[in-house]
């Protein structure tokens, strides 16, 4: 896992799936920074319009994984 960026409340790593050898970026939100209502609209809105766009240009939304105290994008 590589360290590419950081946002006012997400991270974002390299990271290679083992098992098909795909890489991604790994976009990590603490749900702890998201305390705030409209921060967590613009997470799900973020998502939304990731999982709708489809653009050479525009990365692409290939999975998310909701755990108890983060969210997770792979992108």
């Amino acid at each position: 896992m590589y360290f590419i960026g950081q946002g006012s409340y997400a991270i974002v790593r390299l990271v290679v799936d083992k098992r098909s050898g795909e890489t991604f970026a790994l976009k990590s939100y603490s749900k702890l920074k998201l305390c705030d209502i409209q921060r967590k609209e613009s997470v799900k809105r973020e998502i939304e319009i990731l999982q709708t766009s489809n653009h050479p240009n525009i990365v692409k939304l290939h999975r998310t994984i909701d755990t108890p105290t983060q969210v997770y994008l792979f992108l």
